[in-house]
């Protein structure tokens, strides 16, 4: 399992960081999505204050987007809620209505129609910038949590985080940008904590292989965070990643 994590993580990584501009990005980013089993990818960004969608992309069939469209099935479907409220679920069975929603008809059809489409599970990732969230839906056939092993939650997170953080509307420019002095003073035993976790190593591991406690663990997590500008270790490895911060 660590070296199918971490290869992964090495294969997504080269292919987000070899993208020279929108298109190549978006293509990196169907890439990456399709290395953890997505069968379609949307994404895009909505604003903090109003949640309006800012744009949006995917690469589910335009006759599926024009059914869903036509129907109104935005109305109930429980990834659309999560993204207006900001609380997407991570992992969601296909047309299942959230806890405390009304039951509607509509549910059993889009649900149908999903599977039609070998759309049966749903894993969501928010990454919230100054003003927006950029958002991020992979859709897989199959419940992905145990495609790679045990850890597959943290694999995917990862993979999720560093698509959204190379997200960016058509046309613009590139939102990682180039490493600071921040993202390259990761002190050396950050940087062992840091190539650890890329190899799918939870903080008992991490603890165990480097001989320290898992609150010695955590505290370095919360220094990558803080000085990646994070605000998850899955987020801070991807950033760290993408800006070469260390060797994974």
């Amino acid at each position: 399992m660590p070296r199918v994590f971490e290869q992964v993580l090495r294969d997504v990584t080269d292919g987000l960081a070899l993208a020279a501009n929108p298109e190549e990005r978006w293509a990196a980013i169907v890439a990456a999505s399709q290395t953890v089993g997505a069968t379609a990818l949307s994404a895009g960004a909505v604003t903090l204050d109003t949640r309006e969608t800012l744009w949006s992309r995917t690469t589910m069939p335009a006759e599926w987007v024009a059914e869903y469209d036509a129907l109104g099935l935005e109305e109930i479907d429980p990834l659309a809620q999560g993204i207006r409220t900001g609380h997407l679920p991570e992992l969601h069975a296909a047309g299942i209505p959230l806890s405390g929603v009304p039951p509607d008809s509509r549910f059993t059809m889009l649900r149908t129609r999903l599977l039609d489409h070998g759309y049966g599970w749903f894993w969501g990732h928010l990454w919230r910038q100054a003003t927006h969230e950029n958002v991020v839906v992979m859709a897989t056939l199959e419940d992905p949590r145990s495609m790679f092993g045990p850890n597959t939650s943290i694999l995917i997170r990862t993979v999720s985080a560093l698509m959204a953080a190379r997200l960016s509307a058509p046309m613009e420019a590139d939102p990682v940008g180039d490493a600071d002095s921040v993202s390259r003073s990761l002190s050396e035993r950050e940087k062992d904590v840091m190539q650890l976790l890329a190899r799918g190593k939870d903080n008992i591991g991490i603890a165990h292989s480097l001989g320290i406690a898992e609150v010695t663990v955590r505290m370095h997590l919360r220094s990558v965070r803080k000085k990646m500008g994070a605000s998850t270790r899955e987020q801070a490895l991807a950033l760290a990643l993408l800006r070469g911060a260390f060797e994974p």
